[in-house]
């Protein structure tokens, strides 16, 4: 049976490196729920996918430069100047 450092080795030569560093979590959190095979795939998968999808937002926010950051849920409508 390979080992966590095996297998996070392989999952980053493969380029997944947020799984490869979570690894050891996210199996205790299968054994735990005591979780089928696909769902265990599908876990994986998923959090590559959000990890990469969150890495490329903050990526770009960067690229931006915007001078504030702002989030829609700080902006208040009713102290905007608006153009019509």
């Amino acid at each position: 049976m390979p080992s966590f450092e095996k297998l996070a080795a392989k999952y980053k030569a493969l380029r997944l490196n947020s799984t490869a560093e979570s690894l050891t979590d996210i199996v205790r959190m299968a054994e735990e729920n005591d979780i089928s095979y696909f769902q265990f795939a599908d876990m994986l998968v998923t959090h590559e996918l959000s990890s990469r999808d969150d890495k490329r937002i903050l990526q770009n926010m960067k690229r931006a430069t915007f001078p504030i950051l702002k989030h829609l849920e700080e902006f208040d409508y009713r102290l905007e100047n608006f153009k019509e």
